[in-house]
């Protein structure tokens, strides 16, 4: 045991002459111990390359037995301590064989190198790297590693970091290679060693170290611990702020704000070496969400898929969205990661016509971990039908929006374009059903831009809630606006639930009765109404609450009511008033026009938040334009050649009148304040 443990130490401590005549010279390196390797899987070198042409003689660097033989690319031969890879072995050679220092082994295959190996495999010797003494004898090596490159990421080779703008942890990965010698090979190995310094002014924040030293060939299983997974069998990565067997970062949340000065080095095994400085700035982690993006829309296509629309988010530091989608009653799935610069996401495939998909978004940000932002509620969808409903949620609870398709089965006749935020933008839809739900807050003024925008298409409006009237009857701007469009005012009234509701003799609801939920039926229990009042001729009551007062109003082109349709029960009552709004809203749409298009082809009326109004000349057409108060007086004349916004006039009912062709044409505009 003794002698054997002896024999063993003596054979690791000589040094050995080179594989390929002249043994006693040395020859050019095309790969060095340790450097990158592709895989798969990815892999630490375990030797040195020595390139020479195919069928180039190969020779034992010392004495021992034949321990293995092998065939093909990776085939060769091991004699003793070393093996000689990408060799076709001596035919006459066997297992067991001794071979003498100096005797061929056998010859070069095409691969035009021998993977020379100290150690390893069936030696029982560490694989140790040839190049550092004793080893490959004679070996000189003059030139330097360099390091061309240095990049910052986040902790887990993240998000790229601008280095002045660090925090949190970071990776800090340095592109290094050596020269080894100036052949045609011998220019991109892998370096030695490598590792970093960190200060701060005059004073050591991390003192010198090195973080990679390569004289015995790691476990594979730390290579992507070692080198960036981009690294490359020329082009190798470092990330030198790991170690070996564990992920490690630079931890500017506890080495704090200011600024530093970052020293890379790398050396070969000759001692040469090459230094990078570079100047960084860490700042306060980041842990403050970004703005979240704003859902605009959700769209059926000609071709069945659906087109997902919202607004970017302003935040500076936006990484990416996600977009989660869910298809009736299956869970919710993060369906696309999308880039900071994106605001549409179109599906890859077609929707089943008559199923239900919902979609919503979230924005994150660069930080790690990443700052998320509340998930918007959800837009739903449905298609197969010729008219498309916009149901707009004014409440603030996202839950609820996912239930509506399941208490919209009973609208068979239309796309459900769901737009759960509270606020409608999609003007180009047949018709509006407005559920505010339980929000104390009037209307906003992109709400009322998008209901006017709406009627002025000639299509129809439905306004929904359990204080809807009652809550923009208090607000004295929301009551002028709903009593001029609608006709009624709203008074709050409690009652308890259940609370029925019924259509009136000779309206569209005529034999129509349900119930407002107690809460025990799969929606919100109701314990508020609103009692409506009618002021406008062309108004009338078509719905009651029993007892308690008018419950629905209806106009030509609008219909208020008093209590939450969502919250209607039974299903099949709830499914029936469905179908009556949907036939009583029915318009019949040749051909959808653009987004905020009028019914001119010579004028675009678009309603603006806060009580403006744009119109803009078509065709490059000059419009001489009269707007008249409701009692029928001038109150405005402009010729309008581009696009412009009107000015402020009282609250109110106006009409818009001009001239095209040889044909005047009139159209109604609500102002606002």
């Amino acid at each position: 045991m003794f002698a054997s443990l002896t024999t063993a130490i003596v054979l690791y401590v000589f040094s050995y002459p080179w594989p390929l005549v002249p043994m006693t010279q040395q020859h050019d390196v095309s790969g060095t111990f340790c450097e990158f390797r592709e895989g798969p899987p990815p892999h630490f070198h375990s030797g040195v390359d020595i390139p020479a042409a195919e069928g180039t003689p190969v020779y034992a660097v010392a004495s021992g037995s034949v321990l293995w033989l092998g065939s093909g690319s990776n085939g060769g031969i091991r004699v003793g301590r070393f093996a000689y890879v990408h060799v076709v072995p001596r035919a006459d050679l066997e297992i067991g064989d001794y071979v003498q220092e100096g005797e061929l082994v056998g010859y070069i295959n095409p691969l035009n190198h021998v993977h020379f190996k100290d150690g390893g495999g069936a030696s029982g010797y560490v694989n140790r790297n040839p190049l550092i003494p004793p080893g490959l004898e004679p070996f000189s090596d003059p030139y330097p590693p360099q390091i061309y490159q240095v990049s910052f990421y986040t902790d887990g080779l993240g998000s790229p970091i601008d280095p002045q703008h660090l925090s949190g942890l970071v990776d800090v990965v340095a592109l290094a290679m050596d020269t080894t010698d100036y052949s045609p090979w011998g220019t991109n190995n892998g370096v030695y060693q490598i590792g970093f310094a960190l200060y701060q002014g005059d004073s050591e924040v991390i003192a010198p170290h090195i973080r990679f030293q390569f004289d015995t060939k790691p476990d594979n299983t730390y290579t992507l611990n070692v080198y960036a997974p981009w690294s490359t069998n020329g082009s190798h990565c470092y990330i030198v702020t790991n170690q070996l067997e564990t992920n490690d970062a630079l931890n500017f949340q506890l080495l704090g704000e200011g600024d530093y000065t970052l020293v890379i080095f790398a050396f070969d095994t000759e001692g040469n070496a090459d230094t990078v400085s570079l100047s960084i700035h860490a700042e306060p982690p980041d842990v403050e969400p970004p703005d979240p993006p704003f859902p605009l829309r959700l769209l059926p296509l000609p071709d069945g898929r659906a087109q997902f629309e919202w607004r970017r988010s302003q935040a500076p530091d936006i990484a990416r969205y996600k977009v989660f989608l869910r298809f009736n009653d299956a869970p919710w799935t993060l369906w696309a990661t999308l880039g900071p610069e994106d605001s549409l996401y179109v599906t890859q495939y077609p929707m089943p016509p008559g199923w239900n998909f919902a979609f919503r978004i979230l924005a994150e940000d660069w930080a790690i971990p990443p700052n998320q932002t509340d998930t918007s509620n959800a837009f739903v969808i449905r298609r197969g039908y010729s008219t498309n409903l916009l149901l707009v949620d004014g409440t603030s609870f996202s839950s609820e929006a996912t239930l509506y398709w399941r208490l919209l089965e009973g609208v068979s006749s239309g796309n459900i374009l769901t737009d759960a935020a509270g606020v409608p933008h999609d003007s180009t839809a047949d018709w509006l059903l407005l559920s505010w739900g339980r929000s104390g807050t009037g209307f906003q003024e992109t709400e009322w831009a998008a209901v006017y925008q709406i009627l002025s298409r000639g299509h129809k409006v439905v306004l929904s809630g359990s204080s809807i009237a009652a809550t923009l009857s208090e607000n004295p701007q929301d009551s002028v606006r709903m009593d001029t469009l609608i006709g009624g005012v709203g008074t709050k009234a409690v009652g308890t639930p259940p609370i029925p509701v019924q259509g009136l003799s000779g309206t569209l609801f005529e034999g129509w009765s349900a119930w407002l939920d107690a809460g025990t039926h799969g929606a919100y229990p109701v314990d508020t109404i609103s009692v409506l009042t009618v002021t406008q001729n062309d108004a009338q009551p078509v719905l009651e609450f029993p007892g308690l007062g008018i419950a629905g109003v209806q106009t030509p082109s609008t219909l208020v009511l008093g209590f939450p349709w969502e919250a209607l029960y039974p299903d099949s009552a709830r499914e029936t008033f469905l179908r009556i709004l949907a036939e009583w809203a029915q318009v019949n749409v040749e051909e959808q026009r653009p987004l905020n298009e009028g019914p001119s082809p010579d004028l675009r009326v678009l309603y603006l938040p806060y009580g403006r109004i744009q119109l803009q000349p078509l065709q490059g057409k000059v419009l001489d334009l009269q707007i008249f108060d409701i009692a029928g007086r001038r109150v405005y004349t402009m010729r309008l050649s581009k696009k412009q916004v009107l000015p402020k006039f009282p609250e109110g009912i106006y009409f818009l009148r001009w001239q095209s062709g040889h044909e005047w044409k009139t159209r109604k505009l609500w102002m606002v304040r």
